[in-house]
């Protein structure tokens, strides 16, 4: 998987002050480094299955697996795919989807497996609802496509389609002056990697080290700071592999190098100024060491080392920073969490968790 380290500013008269900086950057950069699997963060997975969000969840799809044997089932509420070879409990799932109801499901972390079915709880349902309450369809457009290294140039103008540049929330600015500017703002971002021991400024920390599921937390606490720290307007980008029997195939190099399979992926996009004009960049350090352009962390969804299908996007679309998790298998309808209430309970949940184990 590609990665982008940090800018390099040139031209300027070396001294104290360069000195300075560049000691402030390496420092930096142990920093960011610091945030990999091996932390004494991390507990026994046996202590952390029973601290997992709340597993009352809405099936998106269900479907057969690429080998026929089993089925996978998508969950709005989680990125991962589930695989579930139980026919009464596959029956549940069939049953709730058909009738859009929510049901409580068992598995463990890193096993996505679906080993139980239940129905929620009346408290359960009620927080539920209580979460689904502020949901909205979407009116932006779906971008297809079929490569993105091929599409770059007009993938990376997905800013200025959907009005990045000019359509900024009250008081945040609408474009990042340059990548230096842009790298600071990365860095402290990986900086809150739970994997990091210590203290953090941003509370919860955010699980860039449990690649596996929460990006959608991790993209909603990020734009949260990117907002509230630095004021700058921030959309998000969903990435989906609703089509056929793909999925978002990812090889966690940063983690450990395991493969990981996604139907869905979010993340913080912005727009930043350069020498060819504004580009979309997005901020992922769960999967990167720096800002990448919108079609290079598209690309890096595709790596087909990790499935024996087809692996990528087969679409993607630009959404409000709002916009929290997928309510539909279309990507058309989208979960919000006004109060980060979801937020912190998953980063909270997923502090302990890394990938690879």
């Amino acid at each position: 998987m590609k990665r982008q380290f940090f800018s390099k500013k040139t031209g300027k008269t070396i001294g104290v002050t360069a000195v300075i900086y560049v000691m402030a950057m390496a420092g930096i950069l142990l920093i960011v480094n610091a945030c990999r699997k091996n932390s004494s963060r991390v507990v026994p997975k046996t202590e952390v299955i029973s601290q997992l969000p709340s597993n009352v969840l809405t099936v998106a799809a269900i479907r057969s697996s690429k080998d026929g044997k089993t089925s996978e089932v998508f969950f709005n509420e989680r990125e991962q795919v589930y695989t579930i070879d139980n026919a009464a409990n596959l029956a549940l799932l069939q049953n709730a989807f058909n009738k859009g109801e929510p049901v409580k499901i068992s598995s463990s972390p890193h096993e996505t497996i679906v080993t139980q079915v239940n129905k929620p709880t009346e408290d359960e349902l009620l927080s539920y609802h209580s979460f689904k309450a502020n949901g909205f369809q979407s009116t932006r457009k779906i971008y297809s496509f079929k490569d993105a290294a091929a599409e770059a140039v007009s993938i990376d103008r997905t800013a200025d389609v959907e009005g990045l540049t000019s359509s900024g929330a009250s008081g945040l600015t609408t474009m990042i002056p340059d990548m230096a500017t842009a790298n600071l703002i990365f860095n402290y971002l990986a900086s809150q990697c739970c994997a990091i021991p210590g203290t953090h400024e941003v509370t919860p920390c955010i699980s860039f080290q449990y690649v596996e599921d929460g990006c959608y937390a991790r993209a909603h606490k990020m734009c949260w700071v990117i907002n509230n720290k630095y004021h700058y307007n921030t959309q998000k980008v969903f990435s989906f592999a609703n089509n056929g029997v793909n999925t978002l195939s990812v090889k966690a190099d940063k983690w450990g190098g395991c493969c990981i399979n996604w139907w869905y992926h979010v993340a913080p996009l912005l727009t930043i100024k350069t020498a060819s004009g504004p580009k979309a960049y997005v901020f992922d350090p769960a999967m990167f060491d720096g800002p990448v352009t919108l079609s290079t962390w598209l690309g890096g969804q595709a790596n087909t080392s990790c499935t024996s299908g087809a692996a990528g996007p087969n679409m993607y679309s630009v959404q409000p920073t709002s916009a929290y998790s997928p309510a539909n298998y279309a990507g058309t309808l989208f979960d919000t969490d006004p109060d980060y209430s979801s937020t912190n309970s998953t980063l909270i949940a997923y502090s302990t968790l890394v990938s690879c184990p």
